[in-house]
């Protein structure tokens, strides 16, 4: 629920110890724009609008829609059970869900 929270607030902060190129940062901000209507693919061009972002001007755009472009990072995995590539979850305390009262769950 605070992920969620998070994105409804725009509450987006980059980590000052991780090095996130600008049209990264731009492609992501865009993508999470609140307002659906300037919003990345969402706009009169749509998914072309996200195809022709500058951060995927390097990219064969042909080659990766067809999936014939090699995964930019393969992990290591030793076996189907391997979670070793996750973060634990042991650590982490669940937040207790707390009805903001918007009704926003009233369909499930």
């Amino acid at each position: 629920m605070d992920t969620y929270k998070k994105i409804l607030e725009g509450d987006l902060a980059w980590p000052s110890d991780m090095r996130v190129a600008m049209s990264t940062q731009d492609l992501v901000q865009r993508l999470l724009q609140q307002n659906y209507t300037k919003r990345l693919g969402c706009m009169r061009n749509g998914s072309q609008d996200v195809r022709l972002h500058r951060y995927f001007a390097s990219m064969d755009m042909p080659q990766l829609l067809k999936m014939k472009l090699p995964a930019p990072h393969v992990p290591t995995v030793k076996d189907n059970m391997d979670t070793s590539n996750f973060d634990s979850f042991e650590d982490v305390p669940d937040s207790p869900y707390v009805d903001d009262g918007s009704g926003w769950d009233k369909d499930f």
